[in-house]
């Protein structure tokens, strides 16, 4: 109940960011996306789905965030971040500590850098003064409960699940300490 805020870097088309208010998961959203198109559509989905009011539609998330969004809605809000590895220029300390009592999901494109295990680590290392770790990874799926796709064969139903990505996605799940 206390997390009423959903931020969302890398929204895309807004999936996310504008679903977590029509569903009334969330009374606000802020939608960080890098392109003018994707922006544009987000723009056009909050219109169709009468959240407009509710949604606040930014460019390219940068460590400057915090500035951002007020205070008290950071206390009260739940990231989502998936920026095609742009997390390690975003995320340090400092964007840590000025989120430490949200809860973040992140999720880590460390195979995008060449040195993408170092990042990782420091990231690791900077959220641990403020948040607790969790990792997240891709579990069973049970594509049988779906009767819509139950005649398709067996390649186009997990194509469907499939991001077409060149490694097993890690997603982390960090938990402000102050809660614990």
């Amino acid at each position: 109940e206390r997390y009423n805020v959903f931020v969302d870097l890398g929204a895309a088309d807004g999936y996310y960011g504008i679903g977590v208010l029509v569903n009334k998961l969330f009374d606000k959203s802020y939608c960080y996306e890098v392109t003018e198109a994707g922006r544009a559509v987000i723009k056009e989905n909050s219109i169709l789905n009468g959240v407009e009011s509710r949604v606040t539609i930014r460019g390219e998330a940068t460590k400057n965030i915090a500035s951002e969004i007020p205070a008290f809605e950071r206390e009260n809000s739940i990231l989502f971040v998936d920026v095609e590895g742009a997390e390690f220029n975003i995320f340090d300390s400092d964007v840590f500590r000025d989120f430490e009592k949200s809860i973040i999901f992140i999720e880590i494109h460390d195979f995008f850098h060449p040195d993408g295990e170092g990042k990782f680590q420091k990231l690791l290392n900077d959220a641990k003064a403020t948040h607790s770790v969790k990792f997240i990874k891709m579990a069973n799926r049970d594509l049988s409960v779906f009767p819509e796709i139950c005649d398709w064969n067996d390649h186009d139903r997990w194509l469907l699940c499939s991001e077409g990505r060149a490694k097993l996605m890690t997603w982390l799940r960090l938990d402000p300490l102050s809660d614990l």
